[in-house]
């Protein structure tokens, strides 16, 4: 038994770990900053296996800014090729005991702040052939900040 648990954790990390690629995607605005890191393997089609990110939104007229964490768990699309990436991530923030959403230490502190509700966040970006960066917009909607927010986003693909 140990020796096809131990099998099966060698051909699950396979070979394409080695050759994990990079992805960052980076918004800033007078209003938003997004930041997105994540791990993808081209040995399983560019798959994303591990992602972390924020999303800051500062908040007219408030002293805090709202603070929104994103991880692998929340990638509900991704998709890229040589010329065009698409991704999308989706989550719900609870308002007992998730993490996910901070303005300055509590959300339900602020009234004015919804302390829960859906973050959907999405790019799409084309590939610049002068750099080789992926350019584009996100989209941003989520009725924590009652709003949605759009503008332009640059993401960087590294490969090894």
């Amino acid at each position: 038994m140990r020796r096809q648990i131990l099998f099966l954790s060698l051909v699950m990390a396979g070979p394409g770990m080695a050759e994990a690629a990079g992805l960052n995607c980076t918004a800033s605005g007078r209003q938003l900053e997004i930041e997105l890191d994540a791990s993808t393997d081209p040995a399983r089609g560019g798959a994303i296996y591990e992602a972390a990110g924020q999303i800051s939104v500062k908040l007219a007229g408030r002293k805090r800014n709202l603070s929104i964490l994103l991880d692998g768990n929340h990638v509900a699309q991704y998709w890229s090729d040589e010329d065009e990436l698409r991704l999308r991530l989706a989550r719900t923030v609870e308002e007992s005991g998730d993490s996910g959403a901070e303005a300055g230490g509590d959300v339900a502190e602020d009234a004015a702040i919804p302390a829960n509700g859906p973050v959907d966040l999405t790019i799409v970006a084309h590939r610049d052939a002068s750099t080789g960066e992926f350019e584009g917009t996100y989209r941003l909607v989520s009725s924590m900040i009652e709003a949605e927010a759009t503008g332009s986003v640059v993401c960087v693909v590294e490969t090894q």
